[in-house]
């Protein structure tokens, strides 16, 4: 899925506006879980996660 939006978006296929689409759509498909369980196994090593949730204005 992520990459069939980010190869669509690359290639002109789709917006740019589809990226606020691709985030809710991997965060529905466990993509949240899977950051949360991530950042669970950084902390007890002394690393905190980085990332940051970027918006899109279309």
């Amino acid at each position: 899925m992520v990459n069939d939006y980010v190869l669509g978006m690359v290639t002109g296929r789709r917006p740019l506006s589809d990226l606020s689409d691709l985030r809710e759509r991997w965060a529905a498909g466990g993509g949240d879980a899977m950051r949360a369980e991530f950042e669970s196994q950084l902390r007890p090593h002394g690393r905190a996660p980085t990332a940051r949730r970027v918006t899109v204005d279309p």
